[in-house]
């Protein structure tokens, strides 16, 4: 019975190719999806239901926008110092987003209490609620601020300085309460940062006012008790020069002092800054970057000093050519030497932090920055005391008579230049102070939602769809590759079993031909499924006439007289096929007995209209005449024994002596004889059958026998030495073609002939 099949098989999936890679069949896969439409529908139909359900009983969320702009703050401050230049939204975000604002925020709403203006509903994120919905007790302020950081949302509006704020929550007005509460407590803290800056600098420039405003008092009273006492001294045109010349530089250089300790201040601030994100972070910058930009520095201070030097030691030279040539080439040289320390400066500054971002990365380089013009400013003051001290020796030697009153007016004079200095900028910080405004602006006050923005119902329902038919077919196609059941001959083929004939799947037909399921024919009712006696032309018959074919050359010796029909389990369809069998041998001009040897469950007296007594067991325990068991069709030349009585022993009655006799009796009148036997599976009958029979035939049923079934089945007769000669692939059904172009026109042309022949057809149900 077994074969070595050398033919590229298929399977379910798709074909083999030369290379031995299986090829994705498109038709199989349309057809797997077709024959899992209602398991695909179940669960497509489930899985929108629950998305369905869950969306319906979601409750709305609404969102509240509210924008800010960021940007146009006062950056210009004297001295330079707490300059913060164009903003890093960057940074901003990161301050929206920080437990600090929604503290802020949450102190606000905690006082603010209410949503509406009647005072009534409270804001319910600042609440404690019961079960029920009561209102039992306000929250703390860090768990406010905590489900604020997880309402709140925020985003840069594309190539803009505008932030996006969005608040949901589950009630539109207290989205839109939250959100402008959000907007408005940003922008004020943002107000009062940017004053504190101002106010900083202005406080620190009104006491060095104070200051100096009481050492130049000082010094005035001292230069008037000298003039009491020793009368107006006046001074020539040289000790003038020298005067105010030393008079200046002292100024110059206490100015200088000012700046290095604000910077000093701002360094330091900046630095405890960075120390609270990094505590371990060195608080100076060495590199061979610094010291170039140190170099360039104090070349600046020298040419400064000679510059200072050429225009106060030679008065007498000032408008004069050679003056103005050498004036216009040191001024040449420090624009040359300032484009080249910012350059480096920039460049230095931004090669600082690589791998930080945002916030950190700023700070870095903006300690950095303040490092390098901290340095300048105490190289420049360094070269004005080295100016000074040209000029101190100077000063030592005036007259006598001239220095005590000279060193009071230098004293004088330097307090005052530099009290007017700072007077000037504090001016400019106070009125620096009043116009600062923030740099955060806010655009649209958020507006009461109108609708929600969660669940949306026509996106969740779609998702739900398309996820039940992801989950429907993908249900379908893992049962296809876990499924062990024969679908096709071609897994048949594949066990080396020989498949004798595929038959269609009959239900359709039997239902076209009756909807009763049986029809009438000579007085009998015939069972609808013996589609050979019903409907002749049909592709069921031709798929059977095809066995018929096969089975004719199962044996090269002889012919084959007797076969037994079995199946591995129930229902699969053996007795139809033995009758339909039956009746193709006897249209093909074969007198033909069937036998119905399922002593335990027998059905062919009623498939064919027969009587149940007297039958095979009658005959074999009472000894009955064979012309009495023997009952004539409705079909010429079919000739049936049905089951009679039921045994207590079907194994042995089938197996005896008296069975021996009986079959080699009929062997003599009939030139076929087909044994309809009970499942191989459920009882050994017909594997004793098949020892004094020609040999078997096994009717597996698509999509329903299992693979091992069949192999235990056909062992179980081969191992009794039985011979079988195939198999038959029962209730196949048509859209389970493996893409197979000759069974698709089979079926076609079946269905043709059908058509060309309908008078014959209708012969057939004549009574």
């Amino acid at each position: 019975m077994k074969y070595n099949n050398n033919d590229k098989n298929t399977s379910g999936n798709g074909a083999m190719n030369e290379g031995g890679v299986r090829e994705i069949n498109i038709r199989e896969i349309f057809a797997t999806v077709v024959r899992g439409k209602w398991i695909i529908f179940i669960v497509s139909l489930l899985v929108f239901n629950i998305f369905l359900f869950k969306t319906l009983l979601e409750e709305p969320v609404y969102l509240a926008k509210t924008t800010v702009f960021v940007g146009g703050g006062n950056q210009s401050m004297p001295f330079g110092f707490m300059g913060e230049g164009r903003r890093n939204l960057v940074n901003e975000m990161e301050r929206l987003k920080s437990r600090n604002l929604a503290r802020e925020v949450a102190d606000v709403l905690l006082n603010q209490i209410y949503m509406d203006e009647d005072s009534t509903q409270i804001i319910p994120i600042i609440a404690n609620f019961d079960e029920q919905g009561n209102f039992v007790s306000f929250a703390s302020l860090d768990a406010i601020a905590r489900r604020l950081q997880g309402a709140s949302s925020f985003a840069q509006v594309a190539n803009s300085d505008i932030i996006e704020v969005g608040i949901r929550r589950n009630s539109p007005v207290e989205a839109a309460v939250i959100a402008n509460a959000y907007a408005n407590t940003y922008q004020h803290r943002n107000f009062e940062g940017s004053r504190a800056a101002s106010r900083q600098l202005r406080e620190f420039l009104e006491s060095q006012m104070r200051q100096r405003e009481r050492t130049l008092q000082k010094a005035e009273e001292e230069l008037q008790r000298y003039q009491e006492r020793h009368g107006v001294v006046i001074p020539d045109a040289e000790s003038r020069r020298v005067i105010d010349q030393v008079a200046r530089l002292e100024a110059q250089k206490e100015e200088l002092q000012i700046q290095i300790d604000a910077r000093n201040n701002t360094l330091q601030s900046l630095q405890n800054q960075l120390a609270e994100q990094e505590p371990d972070v060195a608080r100076g910058l060495t590199s061979s970057d610094m010291a170039y930009i140190r170099r360039i520095q104090e070349n600046m201070a020298e040419i400064e000093f000679q510059r200072d030097l050429a225009i106060s030691r030679n008065p007498e030279t000032v408008g004069g050519q050679r003056y103005q040539d050498r004036i216009r080439q040191y001024d040449e040289e420090l624009e040359n030497l300032r484009r080249t320390l910012q350059k480096r400066t920039d460049e230095f500054v931004q090669t600082l932090s690589p791998g930080d971002e945002g916030y950190l990365r700023q700070l870095k380089q903006r300690i950095a920055t303040e490092q390098i013009e901290l340095q300048g400013l105490r190289i420049q003051r360094n070269a004005k005391e080295r100016s000074l001290r040209e000029y101190e020796r100077e000063f030592e030697q005036l007259p006598a008579m001239n220095l005590q009153y000279a060193r009071l007016e230098r004293t004088k004079r330097s307090n005052e230049q530099l009290y007017l200095k700072i007077e000037e900028e504090f001016n400019q910080a106070i009125i620096a102070e009043q116009s600062e405004f923030g740099s955060v602006h806010i655009i649209d006050d958020a507006l009461i939602p109108n609708s929600p923005v969660s669940p949306n119902l026509q996106l969740n329902l779609i998702i739900g769809l398309f996820l039940g038919l992801v989950f429907g077919v993908g249900f379908v196609f893992l049962r296809e590759a876990l499924s062990t059941k024969i679908r096709t001959p071609e897994d048949i083929k594949k066990e080396n079993i020989v498949n004798l004939a595929t038959v269609a799947n009959m239900y359709g037909e039997v239902n076209r031909i009756s909807n009763k399921g049986y029809v009438s024919l000579k007085g009998r009712v015939i069972n609808g499924y013996v589609i050979t006696i019903t409907n002749p032309l049909s592709p069921v018959s031709e798929s059977i006439r095809a066995l018929r074919t096969n089975l004719q050359y199962a044996q090269v010796d002889k012919p084959v007289k007797t076969l037994v029909m079995s199946s591995p389990n129930p229902g699969e369809g053996k007795s139809t096929i033995a009758a339909n069998l039956a009746v193709s041998y006897a249209h093909g001009e074969k007198k033909v007995l069937i036998i119905d040897a399922d002593l335990r469950k027998p059905t062919l007296h009623n498939v064919l209209d027969l009587n149940r007594k007297p039958g095979l067991t009658n005959i074999l325990f009472e000894n009955l005449d064979l012309s009495q068991g023997i009952q004539k069709t409705v079909v010429d030349n079919l000739y049936a024994i049905s089951c009679g009585d039921t045994p207590a022993n079907p194994a042995d009655l089938l197996g005896s002596e008296k069975m021996k006799k009986l079959l080699s009796a009929l062997e003599e009148q009939f030139d076929i004889i087909i044994f309809d036997t009970p499942p191989i599976l459920a009882a050994t009958d017909a594997s004793v059958l098949s020892t004094i029979c020609d040999g078997a035939v096994i009717v597996a049923a698509s999509r329903r026998t299992k693979v091992e079934e069949l192999k235990v089945a056909v062992e179980a007769i081969e191992n009794v030495h039985g011979r079988v000669f195939g198999t038959v692939l029962n209730k196949f059904d048509q859209r389970d073609s493996y893409g197979s172009a000759y069974t698709m026109q089979y079926y076609k042309y079946g269905s043709y002939g059908e058509a060309a022949n309908g008078n014959k057809k209708k012969s057939v149900f004549s009574k």
